[in-house]
């Protein structure tokens, strides 16, 4: 790479950490240190890894707790804070170390609005236990916020495995919000559904995979949205995974196959070693 000037570099940086599969962000990060040194790297991470975790919605802990959240823009109050609505709390992050700095009490200007609170609180409650029921190892928050004259809500999911000594791992991220007034009839909810597999044994292999479910839920009470949010995105996402179950099945059973190098029409596989032993051999070697 000494061909390329510093901001070639920077970006070539950019595009392999941020694109770094599930797990591995410090061994993307090491190889590229090899490659283009560690001043530039030291000089560019620090953004990119900020970048990298909240796209993630990377799986933190709270300092001196076992309790976990999710490091999102909607979760940002400060200068690599995230608000935790369950704690009333702010946690101070360290990106490029990945790992939890301190924690302080949340100021009055950065807690839910008391309005939706309720909204927040119920739906976050049946969400969770959605999330700990289909996804052992997933994580979730809600959060509301005041935009123009009413309120957004977003919802998040992160699960990850990683099994890097059987070379594979994965993350499934999903992301849903609204607009919405209490007392709404309805609300639209756009969601983003993404899962990413890396599979390196003898190769490298990504599955990159992403949906975007739309319904509408009731709005009418506290309730009756939190009931109705979290009823339809059970449905959007057995809906997804139902379809990549199939999608599976058939790659299995007919598109490997298709992939597959066919066996001529004796059945047997072609002798490369002793090919002039064959017809076609003895043609071109009396052709010459």
């Amino acid at each position: 790479m000494s061909g390329l000037d510093e901001k070639e570099k920077a970006k070539i940086i950019r595009h392999f950490l941020l694109n770094s599969p599930p797990g591995q962000y410090s061994n993307v990060e090491n190889d590229l240190r090899i490659l283009v040194g560690s001043d530039l790297i030291d000089r560019t991470n620090p953004l990119i890894a900020k970048r990298y975790n909240e796209e993630q919605y990377l799986i933190a802990t709270v300092p001196e707790s076992d309790d976990k959240f999710l490091v999102t823009k909607s979760g940002a109050v400060g200068s690599d804070e995230y608000y935790l609505p369950n704690l009333n709390a702010v946690v101070k992050y360290d990106h490029v170390k990945k790992s939890s700095v301190s924690k302080r009490d949340a100021q009055s200007e950065e807690k839910t609005p008391e309005a939706v609170e309720s909204y927040r609180s119920k739906t976050f409650a049946l969400f969770n236990d959605y999330v700990k029921e289909f996804y052992p190892d997933g994580v979730s928050s809600v959060y509301i916020s005041t935009v123009d004259d009413g309120f957004q809500i977003n919802a998040y999911i992160s699960a990850t495995k990683v099994n890097l000594s059987n070379r594979w791992s994965g993350r499934l991220r999903a992301h849903y919000t609204a607009n919405f007034k209490p007392g709404n009839s309805s609300v639209q909810v756009d969601g983003t559904v993404l899962l990413k597999v890396h599979y390196f044994e003898e190769g490298n292999v990504q599955l990159n995979s992403k949906q975007t479910p739309k319904f509408t839920v009731d709005a009418s009470s506290d309730s009756a949205f939190a009931k109705s949010f979290v009823d339809n995105v059970t449905k959007a996402e057995t809906a997804y995974h139902g379809t990549m179950e199939g999608a599976f099945s058939d790659m299995s059973e007919n598109t490997f196959k298709h992939l597959r190098r066919k066996l001529p029409l004796t059945g047997q596989s072609f002798n490369f070693e002793n090919w002039a032993s064959y017809n076609i051999g003895s043609e071109v070697t009396n052709s010459h």
